[in-house]
């Protein structure tokens, strides 16, 4: 019985033995299976948010008229408040302001500081800016009036720096637009290279 039992226990070991051997063999890789099915396509996902606009940020006035029973004066200044004009504007940004009116030759756009002369006449127009306000200066010589000017509004354009500071930004910046051709006492330039309405 012992022997029966003996050969039964290495009949076993001897079969198992085969089983492991067999199966830690690989066998030749088979066919490529054939593709799935498409799935269902997926949802558009949402619109993103837009982008800055194209102009630098630029910040520009509309067109201001000039108070015409101001005008028959030696001096006609203009006060504006005007949260535009930040601490951070007046440290780093190019502020341009620039005159319109009517002329023999039809609508004209100077940059200020604008001299209207007309013989013994001279009126001259100036702007300084301070942190929240802008002051427009409209000074005529003895023996004229503010209104012998053909300036009848104005409009100021605020270029801010995109990364430095003080007078190293503002001289940046007058470079960079030298370099893409836009003189800045040309008001058609400026308007056509920033894209601002009318």
């Amino acid at each position: 019985m012992k022997n029966i039992i003996f050969k039964i226990q290495y009949i076993v070991a001897l079969f198992c033995f085969l089983a492991i051997m067999s199966c830690s063999k690989e066998g030749d890789i088979g066919p490529k299976g054939e593709q799935g099915v498409q799935g269902e396509p997926g949802q558009d996902g949402s619109d993103g948010v837009d982008g800055q606009d194209g102009n630098a940020n630029v910040i520009a006035s509309d067109w201001m008229a000039f108070d015409t029973t101001q005008l028959d004066a030696l001096e006609y200044n203009i006060f504006r408040n005007d949260a535009n004009f930040t601490q951070e504007v007046f440290d780093s940004a190019v502020v341009m302001a620039y005159g319109s009116g009517n002329s023999a030759i039809g609508t004209f756009f100077s940059a200020f500081p604008i001299t209207y002369e007309n013989g013994t006449k001279k009126v001259e127009h100036t702007f300084i800016v301070q942190v929240g306000a802008i002051h427009i200066l409209n000074k005529a010589d003895s023996g004229s009036l503010v209104s012998d000017s053909t300036v009848r509004s104005y409009r100021y354009v605020i270029v801010p720096s995109s990364s430095s500071s003080g007078k190293t930004a503002k001289t940046d910046i007058i470079s960079k637009l030298k370099k893409a051709g836009v003189d800045i006492n040309n008001y058609e330039q400026v308007a056509n290279y920033f894209g601002l309405e009318e």
